[in-house]
């Protein structure tokens, strides 16, 4: 077993004693257990995030592939935990990035404003075609960064089974997007792919670029709190 493993693996089984004395004593209830213990793996995973993110090695990349499927696995386990995953991730996300949710509105609005650099281009003004870009380029990788991170536990359920949100997919310069899930094959070595849009008129809906392991395009139906979860990463459409 790797180092980092056995650290982990010690971690877990410390929160686990001290919640379950803890509750023993009538001191804590198991939802605030549960809540503890999910405050404890999300901040080990958004730490380790930041870590391997600023030096890029290779064992703490590891560590933070470990603590990122431990997470995970909790929220399989206690999906009735999501909202406070939601909760938790936006407090680290202060806490580690100094992020906060209103900046994504604020990123999209400066996408919108600068989206059209190439009809500013081809109008003759290249200089200020330029500058709109950049502007542009830089609040399109902060508003993705930012969103990924607040939205990397969300798990859907469906039709076709459980969807685990991979990432945001821009469709123009003006900051639309579609969220990207995926959902792991049995056995493959292919992820069912689900492509959710976002329409003015109609709200969300599923995108026919969405496809299984097979290549056939994915027909799937949500839950009422699944539909409520996609229609609020999908807000910034708007």
């Amino acid at each position: 077993m790797r180092r980092i493993d056995k650290k982990l693996n010690m971690m877990k089984a410390n929160i686990l004693a001290e919640s379950r004395y803890l509750e023993s004593k009538g001191l804590i209830k198991e939802e605030e257990y549960l809540k503890g213990t999910l405050h404890t793996l999300i901040g080990t995973e958004m730490r380790a995030e930041k870590l391997a993110d600023n030096t890029g090695a290779k064992h703490h990349v590891a560590a933070y592939e470990e603590a990122a499927k431990a997470t995970k696995e909790f929220l399989r386990q206690h999906p009735e935990m999501m909202d406070a995953a939601e909760e938790i991730t936006n407090h680290f996300s202060k806490k580690l990035y100094g992020l906060d949710e209103s900046d994504l509105s604020t990123y999209k609005g400066e996408m919108s404003k600068s989206g059209d650099y190439p009809f500013t281009r081809n109008v003759g003004d290249r200089q200020k075609a330029d500058e709109l870009e950049r502007f542009n380029k830089e609040n399109r990788k902060a508003f993705e960064e930012m969103f990924n991170k607040k939205y990397s536990n969300t798990i859907i359920k469906t039709s076709d089974g459980d969807y685990t949100f991979e990432t945001l997919q821009f469709r123009n310069n003006h900051g639309n997007y579609n969220v990207v899930f995926k959902k792991p094959s049995n056995g493959g070595f292919m992820d069912s792919t689900l492509i959710i849009s976002y329409d003015q008129n109609n709200g969300y809906y599923i995108s026919d670029k969405g496809y299984d392991v097979n290549g056939r395009k994915i027909e799937v139906n949500l839950d009422d709190e699944s539909a409520k979860k996609v229609t609020e990463m999908l807000k910034y459409n708007k």
